[in-house]
């Protein structure tokens, strides 16, 4: 009896701990990274992961509602010791499901995700930034991060069996490069990573469609397969 007492509290500790794994980091439960087999530009890294929770307000109506969307963000990073850089490319947005498929404009998704990056990064890819006051560093340390600007749509499965999602995957085009000086204020407690805007600016070839209506005119429903073609969404503006 004793012997199934402790197996008991051993399997209710077991559920618990899982339990508040989910609730605090749900969009992790949904991570499968080899459905998601992008080759990073450097060619060395692999693909990361990272997961934001997005708020906005819309009016419905005449009515204030209020909506929550989780995101599962895909980025690579790699560090150039040489140049005193950070490298980030985005390559894929996943809204989660299970939720409705409202979402917020693209606009606030991207500036989430820029925010979200910023923190990832400093855990996942680089963090030994200079101190601010220092003198004597001879280069800038920097993090450029590359996001595209030609983006497609696409209402899938990752594997077979699951919830469909729906990606904002990155097409071949343009991308809005940012330049940020980063250094390390230590007079703070605890100290603080500083980013100071450098730059931002559009490169490459762009794509010609706008956003389109999801989902698209003659496709199925949100529980079936399809894409969209590229369209241009241009986050440097």
């Amino acid at each position: 009896m004793k012997k199934m007492f402790y197996l008991k509290i051993l399997f209710i500790s077991v559920f618990l701990l899982l339990t508040n794994n989910l609730i605090s980091v749900p969009c992790y439960v949904y991570v499968k990274p080899a459905a998601y087999e992008w080759d990073c530009p450097d060619g060395n890294s692999s693909v990361k992961y990272t997961c934001k929770t997005i708020e906005w307000d819309e009016e419905i109506n005449g009515v204030i509602i209020h909506n929550s969307k989780i995101v599962l963000i895909y980025y690579c990073c790699n560090w150039d010791e040489t140049l005193k850089t950070l490298n980030t490319t985005i390559m894929a947005i996943s809204y989660l499901p299970g939720y409705s498929n409202t979402k917020p404009t693209i606009q606030l998704l991207l500036d989430n995700v820029s925010a979200q990056l910023l923190e990832d990064t400093k855990i996942h890819c680089f963090s030994s930034y200079p101190p601010c006051d220092d003198p004597n560093i001879p280069k800038k340390y920097e993090h450029k991060i590359t996001f595209p600007t030609c983006w497609y749509y696409k209402n899938h499965q990752p594997f077979i069996g699951d919830d469909f999602v729906l990606s904002l995957i990155k097409c071949a085009g343009s991308s809005c490069n940012t330049t940020y000086e980063v250094c390390t204020d230590y007079s703070q407690i605890p100290y603080k990573i500083v980013y100071s805007l450098v730059s931002k600016q559009v490169e490459g070839n762009p794509c010609s469609a706008g956003e389109p209506v999801l989902p698209p005119d003659g496709s199925p429903l949100w529980f079936q397969l399809w894409s969209t073609e590229c369209f241009l969404f241009n986050h440097c503006n």
